[in-house]
Order: C-alpha cells, then sequence, then structure tokens
C-alpha cells in the first residue's frame, strides 16, 4: 500500500471519526454562527497543537521554525475569529483585551 501524504492521512481520520467538513454545513449557518464555530475550532486545534509540540521534548529541537510558524498561523486565526465576533458584539471587547494580554506574556520556562 502507498504511504499516504499528511493531507490524505488527516482525511482518513477525520472520516473513521465520522467528522463533517465544514462545507457540508456551513452554507446553513448565520454568519455569527460561522464564526463562533471557527473560533471554537481555533481555539481547541491551539490548544491540540500546543500539547503536541510540548509532548515533543526533544533536546536538539529547543527552537523549532516550523511549529512556531504553525501556532503563529493558528494563532493568528484564533485571533482574527475573535477581533470579528468583537466587532459583531458578540463576544465583549474584553475578549480581545484578554487575548492580547495572554499574547504579551513571557513565555513560560
Amino acid at each position: 500500500m502507498p504511504k499516504l501524504s499528511p493531507m490524505q492521512s488527516a482525511q482518513v481520520e477525520l472520516s473513521k471519526l465520522g467528522v463533517p467538513m465544514p462545507n457540508d454545513f456551513m452554507s446553513d449557518l448565520s454568519p455569527v454562527a460561522a464564526l463562533l464555530f471557527m473560533q471554537a475550532c481555533a481555539e481547541a486545534t491551539l490548544s491540540v497543537v500546543t500539547g503536541a509540540a510540548a509532548a515533543d521534548d526533544d533536546p536538539k529541537d529547543e527552537v523549532n521554525p516550523t511549529i512556531s510558524e504553525v501556532l503563529n498561523g493558528i494563532s493568528a486565526a484564533l485571533a482574527g475569529s475573535v477581533h470579528a465576533l468583537v466587532a459583531l458584539e458578540v463576544l465583549p471587547s474584553e475578549a480581545e483585551a484578554a487575548m492580547v494580554a495572554a499574547g504579551a506574556m513571557p513565555p513560560v520556562k
């Protein structure tokens, strides 16, 4: 059997769990509901990826530029969705302020 690409492997994993793809249902959502779903997915994804990165305690990988790029991308998606929800007054402005404050915290050593 040929080796699966990372995309194919992820698609198989999602399919086995019966996870619907956003294109399968999001067209029926309101923009606010779609943004709330995006924010929840970004938050959960950041948690999963951060946990996986923390578990990879290989000392030679002290600073892994790929993981940094991945975490930055997920953080940008989360920040963008929170910003949009604040702009629509779904979330209070304190949600965005708390996110900015958390981003300014020094890294845990």
